[in-house]
C-alpha cells in the first residue's frame, strides 16, 4: 500500500511542477518598448511605450513600430525591459 501512495505522490508532484512551469511561461508583464527615430536632417526623437503582454507578444508588438516609420525618418524599436 505504501508503494502505491509513493507512486501517486510522485505523479502529483510532477503534475504540479508542469502546471507551475506552464503558468510562468505565459504570464503577462509590463514591458517597455523604446522607439528611436532619426529624421533626414539628423534630428533624433525617442518614445517609450509600456506594453502589458507576454514576452513574445510584447516583442512582436514593439517591432510593429519598425514597420510604421514616420515620413522621412528611420525608426528602430526595441524592448528595453523584460
Amino acid at each position: 500500500m505504501s508503494h502505491l501512495k509513493l507512486k501517486n505522490m510522485k505523479k502529483m508532484i510532477l503534475i504540479l511542477a508542469i502546471s507551475a512551469t506552464a503558468g510562468m511561461v505565459s504570464c503577462e508583464r509590463e514591458h517597455t518598448c523604446e522607439c528611436k527615430s532619426t529624421a533626414l536632417d539628423g534630428s533624433q526623437t525617442s518614445t517609450k511605450t509600456v506594453i502589458n503582454a507576454t514576452k513574445k507578444r510584447a516583442v512582436e508588438k514593439c517591432d510593429e513600430g519598425d514597420a510604421n516609420p514616420t515620413f522621412g525618418a528611420n525608426t528602430d524599436c526595441e524592448i528595453i525591459s523584460i
